[in-house]
């Protein structure tokens, strides 16, 4: 990053602290409180029993119909705390998640801030749980770390995660931010650690755009948006939201997709070396093209992202060349080898 980014965000680039210390300064004071409180008492407010007969009560006493109430404990994670709603205070939306099929909203639970991340649509309820299904898999320090979760009316089930400040597109395209070659570096490979962890877990991410990757309050670079995530071994799924999400990043999506073939873990490797170029040219992929535009110059005229106009380093070229093969076939790199290239490359600058 630029001095700029690094004293206004307060970004960290050392690989040992984030794994130190991303999840237990995040979690701490949520630790803390649930450690203390059963000290107090055996059965919490927000233990998951608590809750099964705190909603049965509530739903007896209003006689709400079965229906609600079999959603709500429904809506519980095996692993992840599940807790009540009006403990949570909502303030605004955060930066670059407004107007979106799935939003990410600021909070604060018990003094601590957090994010909640929602479905705006109806038809895209289903993403929420979907997210937490794959991320109850693979967390890892450079992936948005997921606290708790609740239920709402509005909203049925609601995620909530680590504090975060904004999205990297909004910080790049929006507030006009550029990120230093030394920075887009340690980017990527935080990037393509985390992707390297859920491939190694069965996962690819299939749908990386700088609208999924956040900047956490701590600084740090976090991957979210693990909604069309698929299993490797398993055939693709069939969604209802997967039309309207893919919609919102189609400018992002490796060619095969276009051809209406399964994602690969080489399908992740396009999406992080896009992702790269992006923050190093400070456009957005095939701006102003519709999607019928950008699966035109992929399957008609096999062309992709410019390349010649920018004047990347060298070793960050070979790497994007390598990365951008419009062949799947031909993209050789896996997330282990980008993650000691783009090493290198910040060893280097």
């Amino acid at each position: 990053m630029t001095d700029g980014v690094k004293n206004r965000q307060g970004m960290k680039y050392n690989r040992r602290r984030t794994v130190n210390e991303s999840y237990r300064n995040a979690l701490q004071a949520f630790i803390d409180r649930r450690r203390s409180s059963n000290d107090v008492e055996i059965e919490t407010s927000n233990s998951p029993d608590k809750l099964r007969a705190d909603l049965s009560s509530k739903n007896n006493n209003n006689k709400c119909d079965n229906k609600w109430k079999s959603q709500e404990l429904k809506s519980i994670i095996p692993g992840v705390p599940h807790i009540a709603a009006p403990e949570i205070f909502e303030i605004g939306w955060i930066a670059g998640t407004e107007d979106r099929y799935l939003e990410l909203i600021f909070a604060e639970w018990q003094n601590t801030r957090v994010s909640l991340k929602r479905h705006s649509h109806p038809e895209c309820k289903d993403a929420v749980k979907a997210d937490l299904d794959i991320l109850s898999e693979i967390r890892h320090p450079n992936v948005l770390l997921l606290m708790a979760t609740t239920f709402t009316d509005d909203h049925g089930l609601v995620s909530i995660f680590e504090s975060v400040d904004c999205t990297l597109y909004h910080y790049m395209h929006d507030q006009g931010e550029r990120i230093s070659m030394q920075g887009i570096a340690k980017c990527g490979g935080r990037l393509s650690d985390a992707l390297r962890h859920s491939h190694m877990r069965g996962y690819v991410h299939t749908a990386i755009s700088s609208h999924c990757v956040y900047l956490a309050s701590n600084g740090i670079i976090k991957l979210g948006g693990w909604e069309l995530a698929m299993h490797i071994n398993n055939p693709k799924p069939k969604r209802e939201y997967e039309e309207r999400l893919r919609a919102e990043v189609f400018r992002w999506q490796a060619p095969e997709l276009f051809h209406g073939y399964e994602p690969y873990k080489e399908s992740d490797v396009y999406g992080l070396a896009l992702l790269i170029w992006e923050m190093c040219t400070m456009h957005v992929p095939w701006n102003g093209y519709n999607k019928a535009d950008v699966e035109r110059q992929y399957v008609h005229w096999k062309r992709g992202v410019i390349m010649d106009l920018y004047n990347f380093p060298p070793l960050l070229y070979n790497l994007l060349e390598a990365g951008l093969q419009l062949d799947v076939n031909k993209r050789t790199l896996d997330m282990n080898r980008m993650r000691r290239f783009l090493q290198n490359c910040n060893t280097r600058m």
